[in-house]
């Protein structure tokens, strides 16, 4: 998924930070209503309870919902859980959007390269 919680190293409260989190990230009740009060789509199998009729009243078509449903539990895959992936990804989505509005391909790509490798670099020593 792409929700970044955490709990910082320095709270004076982190057993009910870390409960906290708990509750953004696992409690039905708040899946359903990032659902449904903003359209996030969050990682929790309690969305596929809302029923056709519900999907509709919200604005969405229940068959283009059944069609998600059906291909995150049959042919998701998730991110890759590596050190750097979020840098990664979003140093080449900025690279590849800046190609897309005219900027030079192969000056784009070795900033992109340079800005990777220095970043990546934190991971490695």
């Amino acid at each position: 998924g792409s929700w970044h919680i955490g709990v910082s190293k320095n709270t004076k409260n982190a057993e009910a930070a870390a409960r906290f989190v708990k509750f953004l990230t696992t409690d039905p009740r708040v899946a359903k209503a990032a659902f449904k009060d903003h359209g996030y789509l969050v990682p929790n199998v309690e969305l596929f309870s809302f029923t056709d009729e519900e999907m509709e009243a919200m604005g969405y078509p229940a068959d283009a919902f059944r069609l998600l449903e059906y291909e995150l539990t049959n042919t998701a895959v998730s991110r890759p859980q590596t050190p750097g992936y979020l840098e990664w990804e979003d140093i080449l989505s900025g690279a590849l959007e800046d190609i897309r509005n005219g900027a030079d391909p192969e000056d784009t790509l070795k900033n992109a390269e340079y800005r990777l490798q220095r970043l990546l670099n934190r991971y490695t020593r």
